[in-house]
């Protein structure tokens, strides 16, 4: 055998045992159609083109640096997150455990406009995002809801905050393993790009105008494959490294907030003397105040001596609360200053009555308000002229 003779066959046994090992390695691999295949060794995807080097620059860059580091697990407060390193492919690879993490807690609060502001602060502390923010004031869906994404190691820290702006009344934390789908993506991922490869090589060798059309419509194809899975990847990175916290803030059963009715209808009792004739008179009405203490009158009094007619008093008016007092949200002993305007009339005379109150709710709750307060009145616009009158009152009032 000469020289050149065995070195044809040498050279024939190398690229047949590289042949095989190539179509050994990548079984797995979706085979391309049957145009002119050309077995290739597994050294990675090549670019034959311009182009489609500038489209595996973009995608690789893309998903090589996500919004934030991805963690593998979920910790409680104080727990070093565990970080998931990026692959020499381009994307994450997936550690022994990866947590898609989900909370959601309920938390009853005094006044949620305030209970809000705070839970906005706690996110921006702990380095969170708000994605969504509800607040609601209609009459039978009072609170506010919030979706917050906020880092892995971050949850427990700002679920315990969060509870402590009032009473949780539910908490709920679950964690979904999505190492399996990851891992499964990147065999999906890795196998694209090989086929890739291949079509790109046998677009170098393509001299038909047809054929090149066809490689160039599958390679077209395999880019926006490859693009949704790395575009996957990117996401569930994400969604490891950042949990997700639906937060709902609920107004306390005794905060006037809870108070889904409108109207509170009452009936008042009254005594009434008058300075300016000296004389009494006692009976009662009724009431009618709204969720804002404001509301309107009618009480009908008998005198106490004399043949006197009955006296009628209709008056509009409301109540101020102190901030420095309990701001009108206090359950017991709530003081208020009265403020009301209306008529006084008794058979022969019609006046104006302006009284002037210092009251106290005695009970508070979404359903009853228990009250009581001494009037000090001015009546005029009479021929008598000017005079005062004094008179204490005692009411209760359900809600409607």
């Amino acid at each position: 055998m000469t020289r050149a003779r065995s070195w044809s066959v040498v050279c024939s046994l190398l690229s047949l045992g590289c042949s095989k090992a190539a179509i050994s390695h990548d079984a797995a691999a979706p085979s391309p159609p049957p145009f002119q295949m050309t077995p290739v060794t597994a050294a990675g995807p090549r670019s034959s083109g311009a182009g489609a080097r500038a489209h595996d620059e973009v995608a690789t860059t893309a998903l090589a640096a996500p919004a934030a580091p991805a963690r593998a697990r979920f910790a409680g407060a104080g727990a070093a997150p565990v970080a998931v390193a990026p692959s020499p492919g381009g994307a994450v690879a997936p550690n022994a455990d990866m947590l898609k993490v989900e909370a959601r807690i309920t938390v009853e609060v005094d006044k949620v406009a305030d209970a809000l502001v705070a839970a906005r602060k706690l996110v921006a502390e702990r380095g969170g995002q708000l994605v969504s923010d509800v607040y609601s004031d209609a009459r039978h869906e009072r609170g506010a809801a919030l979706t917050i994404r906020v880092a892995a190691g971050e949850t427990s820290a700002l679920l315990s905050a969060l509870g402590e702006l009032g009473r949780v009344r539910s908490q709920r934390v679950s964690a979904d393993d999505v190492s399996r789908e990851f891992h499964d993506s990147q065999i999906v991922l890795r196998n694209l790009e090989l086929t890739m490869a291949r079509y790109e090589e046998l677009l170098k060798k393509a001299s038909d105008v047809k054929e090149m059309l066809a490689i160039e419509a599958e390679l077209a194809r395999l880019r926006t494959e490859i693009d949704k899975v790395k575009g996957g990847l990117v996401f569930l990175s994400d969604r490891v490294a950042r949990s997700i916290i639906y937060a709902t803030l609920q107004p306390k059963p005794s905060s006037p907030e809870s108070v889904s009715q409108d109207f509170f209808p009452g009936v008042r009792g009254a005594f009434h003397r008058d300075l300016t004739a000296k004389v009494g008179a006692i009976g009662g009405g009724v009431s009618l105040r709204g969720r804002a203490p404001v509301g309107v009158e009618a009480l009908v009094l008998s005198p106490l001596t004399g043949p006197q007619s009955p006296l009628l008093l209709v008056t509009f008016g409301g109540d101020v609360y102190s901030s420095k007092l309990g701001g009108g949200e206090r359950r017991y002993l709530d003081p208020f200053l009265g403020l009301r305007a209306g008529v006084s009339y008794t058979r022969g005379r019609t006046e104006a009555i302006v009284p002037l109150g210092l009251g106290l709710d005695w009970l508070k709750t979404e359903a009853v308000v228990l009250s009581s307060d001494v009037r000090v009145s001015a009546m005029f616009a009479s021929k008598r002229g000017l005079a005062f009158a004094v008179t204490p009152t005692l009411g209760l009032n359900v809600a409607f």
